[in-house]
């Protein structure tokens, strides 16, 4: 799915992709092997009501 979605950015010409997980998840090593970046520059937020 990973790599569909990576084929369609390309071929649509778009930015970017972005990927929220947990900390603790261990697909984050398989994201990383694929090429995903850990964004050290961002913290995200949320507020929830």
């Amino acid at each position: 799915m990973l790599e569909r979605a990576e084929r369609f950015a390309v071929e649509t010409l778009a930015r970017g992709l972005e990927l929220r997980t947990a900390k603790d998840n261990p697909a984050r090593h398989l994201y990383e092997r694929m090429g995903w970046q850990w964004d050290e520059a961002f913290h995200h937020y949320s507020f929830n009501v």
